[in-house]
């Protein structure tokens, strides 16, 4: 995550669960966790790129990259993924040598990876959240998510100091009432 996090000025605390999300699905689909760990990157790398091209939130952009890469190409008409049967056949031909229907599902989404980093790359969305890494958008989010953590960490302490004054307050209550 840390790489991302640096070239796009995403806390790595926002780019966590669609890290965790990716490399669930592919590690699921079949890969090794090696090699889904590394993909997970790439697709939190396009979801970054896709949510500061396309002005949607990351977690959205997520969701359609994920989508897409299960087949489901609806999913990426919003974030500028079009493919069809056929450009995936010729792919699927290039890269494994079968059509995209017989391959495993773990190379149908690398497939699909593929494809939606190559249409970015030639459509001048690659690399668009490191070119708005202070962008309004982006550093605001980023506001958001460090007071919704420095609130966590606040209402642990609080929560830390107040349970055990609230349990002294019942037992002398309870002492007075016996």
């Amino acid at each position: 995550y840390q790489s991302v996090s640096k070239e796009t000025n995403i806390l790595e605390s926002r780019l966590q669960s669609v890290g965790t999300k990716g490399y669930s699905q592919l590690k699921g689909a079949g890969l090794d966790a090696t090699d889904a760990l590394a993909e997970s990157e790439r697709v939190m790398r396009m979801a970054a790129d896709a949510a500061a091209y396309y002005n949607i939130s990351l977690e959205d952009a997520d969701t359609r990259i994920r989508s897409f890469m299960r087949g489901n190409t609806e999913a990426g008409d919003a974030i500028g993924l079009f493919t069809s049967e056929s450009q995936r056949n010729i792919h699927a031909l290039d890269a494994y040598g079968q059509k995209y229907i017989e391959l495993t599902e773990a190379q149908k989404q690398l497939l699909m990876l593929d494809i939606s980093q190559d249409i970015y790359k030639s459509n001048g969305v690659w690399g668009q959240a490191a070119r708005e890494s202070m962008e309004y958008a982006n550093v605001t989010a980023n506001a958001a998510e460090a007071g919704t953590l420095s609130l966590a960490t606040f209402g642990t302490q609080i929560n830390n100091s107040l349970i055990p004054a609230l349990d002294n307050l019942t037992n002398w209550l309870m002492d007075d009432a016996t």
